[in-house]
């Protein structure tokens, strides 16, 4: 979701490692990526080319239709018309820009592998990015062509309500659950806060005791229902529990 948020499409294996680093007696995996030359428009040493993100540099289908019917099949990416304010930024558009059709230069099993939780942990983390910041950090690059600044803003901000949309909305969005001393349960909508979904109709809970040992429910558990975000758990699964199961179901 980052790659295709910023059109990283040199986003491959070759550009990653993992190192195992140690610190204070403790050893661990660190992730790292590097190379983003070709990246937000950029081609490394000229303007990205407008396939990129929208096809592998190889791909047969739409090459072999192309060849069939003598160039009269246009890829609906080269239709695409970019503003003459993006001349010194390349190709980087947020219109035609679709998050779950995206693809890098080269296919890439970490990205052809991921899962919806992968991709709602990495919204989330887009989500942070307010348009304020979008627009504090793309200041930093300091561009000279009159608007060129406006026009990278806007098109992150696109891009990331774009992914947003696709994939907070593609699982079950709740987060951050708490159950108070009193019992009470809280948690937050990622979808709903982001603005990318209307609050949902209902949330349905079902209670249960929860046996740690086991891993399993204790008894049958009891349902209840809320229209906010915040529910308190039955009396009868309160009683006596050491540990408290829910399962939530959003209404939309």
């Amino acid at each position: 979701m980052f790659a295709a948020w910023l059109n990283h499409d040199d986003s491959r294996g070759i550009n990653s490692l993992d190192m195992l680093e140690a610190r204070d007696g403790r050893q661990s995996i660190r992730h790292y990526m590097f190379d983003f030359g070709s990246i937000m428009g950029s081609g490394t040493n000229g303007p990205q080319a407008p396939r990129a993100g929208n096809e592998y540099i190889l791909e047969w289908k739409p090459a072999f239709r192309t060849l069939a019917t003598l160039g009269v099949y246009a890829r609906p990416w080269s239709r695409v018309r970019y503003p003459k304010t993006a001349r010194s930024v390349g190709p980087f558009e947020a219109d035609f820009f679709d998050p779950v059709a995206w693809k890098p230069e080269y296919p890439n099993p970490a990205f052809d592998n991921m899962q919806p939780a992968d991709a709602f942990w990495a919204a989330r983390l887009v989500a942070r990015f307010s348009d304020d910041v979008i627009k504090a950090v793309v200041g930093k690059a300091r561009y000279t062509e009159e608007g060129a600044s406006e026009y990278v803003a806007a098109v992150l901000m696109k891009r990331r309500d774009k992914v947003l949309k696709a994939w907070l909305t593609a699982v079950n969005p709740l987060v951050d659950p708490k159950l108070d001393a009193n019992g009470t349960l809280t948690f937050e909508n990622a979808a709903v806060a982001a603005r990318v979904a209307t609050p949902p109709s209902s949330y349905e809970l079902t209670w249960s005791r929860f046996d740690n040992l086991s891993g399993g429910p204790i008894g049958a558990g009891e349902e209840t229902r809320s229209s906010e975000a915040r529910a308190p758990a039955p009396a009868r699964v309160l009683d006596g529990a050491e540990f408290i199961s829910v399962a939530v179901r959003t209404v939309q």
